[in-house]
């Protein structure tokens, strides 16, 4: 009887051991989440695109290019003007009166106390769809307007979308985050596909 009880208090322990050891994992994961954080990867930086067009034109609006010690070449983009937003909402639209050709909308979701981007949807006349949940998941503490009217009318925004003078590449961009966890992200969509991202931290200085 010893000898099973020894051991049933063996497999008590290994389990109870396993049980804390997971949930200081999920404790982790969580204390992750609340640094409300972006994800940096360094082949990510705006620093690492190969030279090109694409890169070429990131540099027209992106800070880290305006900041870096070596100067970049600039393409032109044009700017798709913002048509709405709220604290968790930014609506992009370009068209006439019979149709919109481009529209792009990004929207944001709270989670516990975290605000992190939930979609960014884009249309291309009837064309049109979601970002990859591995372009949007880890973009927290986004920042759509600065200002706006009570009807949703934005009066100051970071939050823009750009496309190429061919028409064949946009850019969707956002500086988002407060003080030392500002970043830029942008996301390139080519030939109505998704491409790629840019992130970069900014600091306080670039500001």
């Amino acid at each position: 009887m010893t000898a099973v009880f020894k051991k049933r208090r063996t497999l008590i322990s290994t389990l109870f051991a396993i049980t804390i050891i997971l949930l200081t994992e999920q404790v982790s994961f969580g204390q992750e989440n609340d640094d409300n954080q972006a994800t940096y990867k360094g082949n990510e930086s705006f620093l690492k695109l190969p030279d090109g067009v694409v890169k070429r034109e990131i540099a027209f609006f992106n800070i880290k290019a305006s900041t870096s010690p070596e100067s970049f070449p600039k393409i032109k983009v044009n700017e798709i003007f913002l048509k709405k937003c709220t604290d968790s909402f930014a609506f992009f639209e370009k068209g006439n009166i019979y149709a919109s050709e481009i529209i792009v909308s990004i929207q944001s979701e709270n989670i516990a106390i975290i605000s992190r981007i939930k979609e960014v949807f884009y249309i291309h006349y009837k064309y049109g769809f979601f970002l990859p949940d591995s372009a949007i998941n880890d973009i927290y503490d986004p920042i759509f307007c600065h200002n706006y009217t009570k009807r949703n009318k934005p009066i100051a925004s970071d939050c823009k979308v750009f496309q190429s003078e061919d028409e064949r590449r946009i850019y969707i961009y956002m500086l988002n985050g407060h003080g030392e966890g500002s970043y830029e992200v942008t996301w390139v969509i080519q030939d109505n596909k998704y491409y790629t991202r840019v992130i970069d931290p900014i600091t306080r200085a670039h500001l």
